[in-house]
Protein backbone atom coordinates (compact mmCIF):
# COMPACT_ATOMS: atom_id res chain seq x y z
CA UNK A 1 0.00 0.00 0.00
CA UNK A 2 1.08 3.75 -0.50
CA UNK A 3 1.46 5.83 2.48
CA UNK A 4 -1.31 8.53 2.70
CA UNK A 5 -0.59 11.50 2.05
CA UNK A 6 -2.31 14.42 3.16
CA UNK A 7 -3.69 17.09 -0.18
CA UNK A 8 -2.42 20.28 1.06
CA UNK A 9 -5.19 22.05 -1.17
CA UNK A 10 -8.04 20.36 0.53
CA UNK A 11 -6.11 21.34 3.85
CA UNK A 12 -6.18 25.08 3.16
CA UNK A 13 -10.08 24.52 1.83
CA UNK A 14 -11.11 22.92 5.41
CA UNK A 15 -9.17 25.53 7.30
CA UNK A 16 -10.78 28.57 4.81
CA UNK A 17 -14.06 27.02 5.57
CA UNK A 18 -13.63 26.49 8.94
CA UNK A 19 -12.49 30.48 9.39
CA UNK A 20 -15.82 31.55 7.30
CA UNK A 21 -18.02 29.20 9.53
CA UNK A 22 -16.19 30.91 12.72
CA UNK A 23 -17.03 34.40 11.04
CA UNK A 24 -20.31 33.51 10.30
CA UNK A 25 -21.77 32.39 14.10
CA UNK A 26 -19.81 35.71 15.26
CA UNK A 27 -21.51 38.03 12.92
CA UNK A 28 -24.50 36.12 12.48
CA UNK A 29 -26.50 39.21 14.13
CA UNK A 30 -25.43 42.57 13.66
CA UNK A 31 -27.67 45.50 15.44
CA UNK A 32 -28.44 48.58 13.21
CA UNK A 33 -28.53 51.69 14.91
CA UNK A 34 -27.98 54.27 12.48
CA UNK A 35 -31.32 56.06 12.33
CA UNK A 36 -31.01 57.92 15.20
CA UNK A 37 -34.66 59.20 15.59
CA UNK A 38 -34.74 55.32 16.30
CA UNK A 39 -32.09 55.10 18.99
CA UNK A 40 -33.63 57.97 20.48
CA UNK A 41 -36.94 55.66 21.03
CA UNK A 42 -35.08 52.81 22.05
CA UNK A 43 -35.85 50.31 18.97
CA UNK A 44 -33.09 48.55 17.30
CA UNK A 45 -33.46 46.52 13.71
CA UNK A 46 -31.86 43.04 13.60
CA UNK A 47 -31.19 41.89 10.29
CA UNK A 48 -28.82 39.16 9.14
CA UNK A 49 -25.30 39.23 7.55
CA UNK A 50 -24.13 37.28 4.81
CA UNK A 51 -20.96 35.05 5.18
CA UNK A 52 -19.04 37.65 2.78
CA UNK A 53 -20.03 40.97 4.19
CA UNK A 54 -19.08 39.77 7.37
CA UNK A 55 -15.90 38.30 6.57
CA UNK A 56 -15.20 42.18 4.78
CA UNK A 57 -16.14 43.41 8.20
CA UNK A 58 -14.25 41.61 9.84
CA UNK A 59 -11.05 42.27 8.15
CA UNK A 60 -11.64 45.93 8.22
CA UNK A 61 -11.87 46.23 11.98
CA UNK A 62 -8.47 44.15 11.76
CA UNK A 63 -7.20 46.70 9.43
CA UNK A 64 -8.55 49.61 11.41
CA UNK A 65 -7.36 48.01 14.38
CA UNK A 66 -3.65 47.80 12.96
CA UNK A 67 -3.86 51.33 11.75
CA UNK A 68 -4.80 52.99 14.66
CA UNK A 69 -1.71 50.88 16.45
CA UNK A 70 0.24 52.38 13.95
CA UNK A 71 -0.84 56.12 13.73
CA UNK A 72 -0.63 56.24 18.05
CA UNK A 73 3.31 55.00 17.20
CA UNK A 74 3.80 58.30 15.53
CA UNK A 75 1.57 60.35 17.17
CA UNK A 76 2.74 64.29 18.12
CA UNK A 77 3.24 65.39 21.41
CA UNK A 78 0.64 67.84 22.50
CA UNK A 79 1.56 71.56 22.61
CA UNK A 80 2.14 72.54 26.18
CA UNK A 81 3.05 76.15 25.90
CA UNK A 82 1.37 78.59 28.27
CA UNK A 83 -1.51 80.45 26.69
CA UNK A 84 -1.04 84.10 25.33
CA UNK A 85 -1.54 86.26 27.97
CA UNK A 86 -1.60 89.45 25.63
CA UNK A 87 -2.62 89.77 22.02
CA UNK A 88 -0.16 90.03 18.98
CA UNK A 89 -1.97 92.73 17.63
CA UNK A 90 -0.95 94.98 21.06
CA UNK A 91 2.80 94.18 20.37
CA UNK A 92 2.57 95.15 17.06
CA UNK A 93 0.84 98.11 17.72
CA UNK A 94 3.55 99.13 20.84
CA UNK A 95 6.34 98.42 17.75
CA UNK A 96 4.22 100.89 15.64
CA UNK A 97 4.32 103.67 18.28
CA UNK A 98 7.86 103.28 19.41
CA UNK A 99 8.92 103.12 15.17
CA UNK A 100 6.62 106.03 14.55
CA UNK A 101 10.03 108.15 12.83
CA UNK A 102 10.12 105.13 10.25
CA UNK A 103 7.59 105.14 8.12
CA UNK A 104 7.05 102.07 5.52
CA UNK A 105 8.33 104.30 2.66
CA UNK A 106 11.47 104.81 4.23
CA UNK A 107 12.18 101.40 4.82
CA UNK A 108 11.29 100.12 1.59
CA UNK A 109 13.97 103.18 0.29
CA UNK A 110 16.69 101.33 2.60
CA UNK A 111 15.79 97.86 0.67
CA UNK A 112 13.36 96.63 3.20
CA UNK A 113 10.27 96.01 1.25
CA UNK A 114 8.79 92.81 2.42
CA UNK A 115 6.22 93.65 5.45
CA UNK A 116 7.34 90.66 7.31
CA UNK A 117 10.92 92.31 7.38
CA UNK A 118 9.39 95.64 8.32
CA UNK A 119 7.59 94.39 10.94
CA UNK A 120 10.72 92.11 12.43
CA UNK A 121 13.09 95.05 12.24
CA UNK A 122 10.26 97.39 14.15
CA UNK A 123 10.33 94.72 17.09
CA UNK A 124 14.45 95.00 17.05
CA UNK A 125 14.84 98.55 17.28
CA UNK A 126 11.96 98.59 19.65
CA UNK A 127 13.91 96.21 21.98
CA UNK A 128 16.92 98.62 21.45
CA UNK A 129 15.15 101.66 22.29
CA UNK A 130 13.73 100.10 25.51
CA UNK A 131 17.38 98.66 26.73
CA UNK A 132 18.71 102.52 25.90
CA UNK A 133 15.82 104.04 28.06
CA UNK A 134 16.19 101.66 30.86
CA UNK A 135 20.13 102.23 30.72
CA UNK A 136 19.35 106.13 30.92
CA UNK A 137 17.31 105.48 33.84
CA UNK A 138 19.83 103.99 35.61
CA UNK A 139 22.95 106.00 34.46
CA UNK A 140 20.24 109.27 35.90
CA UNK A 141 20.04 107.26 39.22
CA UNK A 142 23.65 107.16 39.52
CA UNK A 143 25.21 109.96 38.61
CA UNK A 144 22.27 112.62 38.07
CA UNK A 145 19.83 112.24 41.06
CA UNK A 146 22.06 113.50 43.46
CA UNK A 147 23.02 116.50 41.74
CA UNK A 148 19.24 117.42 40.62
CA UNK A 149 17.93 116.86 44.65
CA UNK A 150 20.90 118.09 46.56
CA UNK A 151 22.27 120.58 44.39
CA UNK A 152 26.02 121.58 43.24
CA UNK A 153 27.97 121.49 46.21
CA UNK A 154 30.17 124.39 45.81
CA UNK A 155 33.83 124.45 46.55
CA UNK A 156 35.70 124.07 49.42
CA UNK A 157 38.84 126.68 49.72
CA UNK A 158 41.47 127.00 52.27
CA UNK A 159 42.08 130.52 53.94
CA UNK A 160 45.13 130.41 52.24
CA UNK A 161 43.28 129.97 49.10
CA UNK A 162 41.76 133.33 49.45
CA UNK A 163 43.82 135.65 46.71
CA UNK A 164 44.02 139.05 46.17
CA UNK A 165 41.25 139.45 43.75
CA UNK A 166 38.82 137.94 46.13
CA UNK A 167 36.95 138.94 48.99
CA UNK A 168 35.05 136.82 51.64
CA UNK A 169 31.09 137.91 52.50
CA UNK A 170 29.73 135.58 55.23
CA UNK A 171 32.33 132.89 54.77
CA UNK A 172 32.12 132.84 51.20
CA UNK A 173 34.63 133.81 48.67
CA UNK A 174 33.80 135.76 45.75
CA UNK A 175 35.72 136.62 42.67
CA UNK A 176 36.27 140.12 41.85
CA UNK A 177 38.24 140.33 38.50
CA UNK A 178 34.82 140.74 36.27
CA UNK A 179 32.71 143.02 39.32
CA UNK A 180 32.12 146.59 39.20
CA UNK A 181 30.36 148.71 42.00
CA UNK A 182 27.05 149.77 40.30
CA UNK A 183 26.71 153.23 42.16
CA UNK A 184 29.51 155.31 43.07
CA UNK A 185 30.02 156.38 46.14
CA UNK A 186 32.45 158.97 48.41
CA UNK A 187 35.86 157.51 48.08
CA UNK A 188 34.86 154.96 45.52
CA UNK A 189 37.13 154.96 42.05
CA UNK A 190 34.86 156.03 38.63
CA UNK A 191 35.52 152.72 37.26
CA UNK A 192 33.60 151.11 40.23
CA UNK A 193 36.53 148.62 40.79
CA UNK A 194 37.04 147.64 44.49
CA UNK A 195 40.57 146.19 44.09
CA UNK A 196 41.33 150.24 43.62
CA UNK A 197 40.02 150.44 47.20
CA UNK A 198 42.47 148.09 48.30
CA UNK A 199 39.08 145.58 49.91
CA UNK A 200 41.17 142.20 47.91
CA UNK A 201 41.26 139.52 49.91
CA UNK A 202 39.72 141.14 53.12
CA UNK A 203 36.49 139.97 55.00
CA UNK A 204 33.44 142.51 54.01
CA UNK A 205 30.93 140.68 56.03
CA UNK A 206 30.17 143.75 58.40
CA UNK A 207 29.17 145.40 55.14
CA UNK A 208 26.73 143.13 54.02
CA UNK A 209 25.33 142.52 57.96
CA UNK A 210 21.75 140.23 58.49
CA UNK A 211 19.81 142.42 60.87
CA UNK A 212 16.55 142.15 62.68
CA UNK A 213 14.51 139.28 62.04
CA UNK A 214 15.72 136.74 64.59
CA UNK A 215 17.94 138.70 66.47
CA UNK A 216 15.53 141.24 67.33
CA UNK A 217 15.31 140.91 71.36
CA UNK A 218 18.44 139.23 71.79
CA UNK A 219 21.13 141.68 70.79
CA UNK A 220 19.58 144.94 72.00
CA UNK A 221 21.31 148.18 70.19
CA UNK A 222 21.77 151.27 72.38
CA UNK A 223 19.56 153.13 70.11
CA UNK A 224 17.15 151.55 67.90
CA UNK A 225 16.91 153.34 64.28
CA UNK A 226 13.34 153.17 64.45
CA UNK A 227 10.04 153.12 66.70
CA UNK A 228 9.79 148.92 66.47
CA UNK A 229 12.97 148.25 67.65
CA UNK A 230 14.76 147.96 63.85
CA UNK A 231 18.34 148.90 63.75
CA UNK A 232 20.87 149.40 60.16
CA UNK A 233 23.49 147.05 61.79
CA UNK A 234 24.70 145.80 64.72
CA UNK A 235 28.69 145.95 64.46
CA UNK A 236 30.13 148.80 62.62
CA UNK A 237 30.20 148.58 58.72
CA UNK A 238 34.07 148.13 57.89
CA UNK A 239 36.18 145.24 56.27
CA UNK A 240 38.32 143.25 57.78
CA UNK A 241 41.84 141.33 57.54
CA UNK A 242 41.39 137.97 58.04
CA UNK A 243 45.12 136.86 59.43
CA UNK A 244 44.74 139.95 62.12
CA UNK A 245 41.22 140.82 62.56
CA UNK A 246 40.22 143.74 65.02
CA UNK A 247 37.18 146.55 65.14
CA UNK A 248 36.29 148.98 67.78
CA UNK A 249 32.65 150.19 68.30
CA UNK A 250 33.66 153.74 67.21
CA UNK A 251 34.60 152.85 63.75
CA UNK A 252 32.73 154.16 60.85
CA UNK A 253 30.41 156.77 63.06
CA UNK A 254 28.44 157.74 59.60
CA UNK A 255 27.96 153.82 59.08
CA UNK A 256 28.67 154.23 55.66
CA UNK A 257 29.18 151.19 53.05
CA UNK A 258 26.60 149.60 55.24
CA UNK A 259 24.63 147.86 52.70
CA UNK A 260 21.03 147.00 53.71
CA UNK A 261 18.83 147.98 50.50
CA UNK A 262 17.48 145.27 48.54
CA UNK A 263 19.34 146.61 45.35
CA UNK A 264 22.70 145.95 47.19
CA UNK A 265 21.64 142.74 47.93
CA UNK A 266 20.43 142.01 44.31
CA UNK A 267 24.11 142.92 43.40
CA UNK A 268 25.84 140.96 46.04
CA UNK A 269 24.18 137.44 44.33
CA UNK A 270 25.29 138.95 40.52
CA UNK A 271 28.87 138.26 42.35
CA UNK A 272 30.92 134.98 40.94
CA UNK A 273 30.94 132.66 44.15
CA UNK A 274 34.55 131.20 44.01
CA UNK A 275 33.77 128.63 46.97
CA UNK A 276 33.40 128.58 50.86
CA UNK A 277 36.63 129.28 52.90
CA UNK A 278 37.00 126.31 55.70
CA UNK A 279 38.62 125.97 58.77
CA UNK A 280 39.97 122.82 60.23
CA UNK A 281 40.65 122.43 64.22
CA UNK A 282 44.74 123.56 63.57
CA UNK A 283 43.81 127.00 62.22
CA UNK A 284 41.23 127.73 65.10
CA UNK A 285 43.70 126.26 68.41
CA UNK A 286 46.01 128.63 66.69
CA UNK A 287 47.11 131.84 68.87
Amino acid sequence: RLPFVPDMNQSENNSDDQQTKDIKKKTNLRVDTSDVSQQQQGSQHIKPITPLSASKSYTNSINNNNGSKSNKRFELPSDTRPERTQRPEDLRRAHWILTWWAPPFMLKTFGIKDKGMQQAWREKVSLVQIIIFLCAIVGFLTFGFNATVCGRQANRIRPTGVEYSHIVISGRAFDLKSFRHPTPVIGMPGSGDLQELGVGGRDLSFLFQTVNYNCKGILNPIQADDEKGNVANYFPCVTLDRNKPSINSTDNPERHGCHISTKSRLALRRLEVIGDVYYNWTDIQKP
